[in-house]
């Protein structure tokens, strides 16, 4: 705003657009736009790291960055809908596990490690590393008048 400034002419203090006089434009052609729109409607799953693949051999030259530049451009003109997603978010277990198997309540622990409790925490001390901390507690020697050691 300064270097605008003029004290001969007032106008030179209003608020003026911040936008770029010149955008880029993009340097893909309409072929390639359509290319990507008829893989992506044949296989809806599919995304720009395959879709690229698929160009590449019928012959078109471009990157994964401007597959998903132009897919994004499709969604935000509403050419291109997302398919609906219908994954399970909890699956069941089809085995049962061989360890961890949890004694009945009435059981009483005969000897050291008979019965052990654990307890995790997942600590982050910093963005993207992620520690494990456990403890574990042998039931045993929590009791109180055991004879064991």
């Amino acid at each position: 705003m300064k270097e605008r400034y003029n004290p001969r002419r007032l106008e030179s203090l209003e608020d003026r657009s911040h936008r770029p006089r010149h955008v880029r434009q993009p340097t893909y052609s309409a072929e390639l736009v359509n290319a990507v729109l008829g893989l992506r409607e044949e296989s809806p799953r599919w995304g720009k790291d395959k879709l690229v693949i698929l160009l590449r051999r019928e012959g078109f030259n471009c990157s994964t960055s401007t597959v998903d530049r132009i897919l994004h451009k499709l969604k935000e003109r509403g050419v291109l809908q997302e398919p609906v997603s219908h994954h399970i978010s909890a699956r069941k277990r089809q085995w049962q596990r061989p360890y961890a198997v949890r004694k009945p309540e009435e059981y009483v622990a005969k000897e050291p490690g008979d019965i052990v409790e654990v307890d995790t925490l997942d600590v982050t001390p910093l963005p993207g590393m992620i520690l494990k901390y456990f403890t574990t507690r042998d039931i045993i020697h929590a009791l109180p008048n055991s004879t064991a050691m």
